[in-house]
């Protein structure tokens, strides 16, 4: 695939930007118009819409942005703020908010309890967070055929995040919330969702699809949270399409 306009790939939380979208693409580059941003390092929630702008304001000229799961959220921020730059969007397993909000009636997200349970676990058991997540983005029929464990332990696709970034992620995840942005974005948008994603409820991505002003809508049956991992032949084709 030859891309004329770059695309940066904005990843999921704990994961590394090995773990993309492209699969003639299986490690972050800089070449071929493929760009990533690492978010290892980060330390504070603010830090991560740090990296992303940092990283689009250093490309002359338009770029399309491909973005999954917390990736999403950055995307959407990106979006809305620097309307000159993104020209497509790409939106996997994406939401406007991650968490449930009683008080607003959003109910598309986990429990903020459940986000503060593993801030606690992850002094003491890191790997288990990250092993119980990794469960989490797969559906029962998924795991069957070994899903999570395609994931190695070790970079590039488990991620080096430092223990301080994925509490600083799990921060941004608990606060984000882009639902009165939608709205400003005008930039195309392919909003993808695995129908039985735990992670980001399918009913986010439709919400995204229903209110972006320009958005293309698949939703991909018996896919979990990483539908561009078990059923890249259904997300490939499309996501190339409309890129090019």
């Amino acid at each position: 695939m030859t891309l004329d306009i770059p695309v940066l790939w904005l990843h999921g939380w704990s994961m590394s930007p090995g773990l993309n979208i492209f699969p003639d693409r299986p490690g972050p580059s800089g070449k071929d118009g493929l760009l990533t941003v690492s978010f290892d390092e980060c330390r504070v929630p603010a830090d991560f819409d740090r990296a992303v702008r940092t990283r689009i304001e250093a490309v002359p000229g338009v770029l399309d942005i491909a973005a999954w799961s917390l990736g999403g959220l950055l995307a959407l921020r990106a979006a809305a703020e620097l309307p000159l730059k993104v020209r497509r969007l790409v939106l996997m397993a994406a939401t406007p908010k991650f968490t449930a909000d009683p008080v607003s009636g959003w109910r598309a997200g986990w429990p903020l309890r459940v986000l503060k349970r593993m801030q606690r676990r992850l002094a003491a058991n890191r790997q288990g967070v990250l092993r119980d997540f990794r469960e989490a983005m797969f559906t029962e029929a998924e795991c069957r055929v070994g899903w999570p464990d395609r994931l190695p332990e070790d970079p590039p696709h488990a991620g080096s995040w430092s223990d301080q970034a994925l509490a600083a992620g799990l921060d941004y995840l608990a606060a984000a919330d882009l639902r009165q942005r939608v709205g400003e974005i005008k930039a195309p948008a392919l909003v993808i969702h695995g129908a039985r994603d735990v992670i980001c409820p399918v009913a986010g991505g439709r919400w995204l699809a229903e209110r972006l002003p320009r958005a293309e809508w698949l939703e991909i049956e018996e896919a979990g949270h990483a539908p561009f991992l078990t059923q890249p032949e259904r997300v490939w084709p499309i996501c190339r399409e409309f890129l090019e």
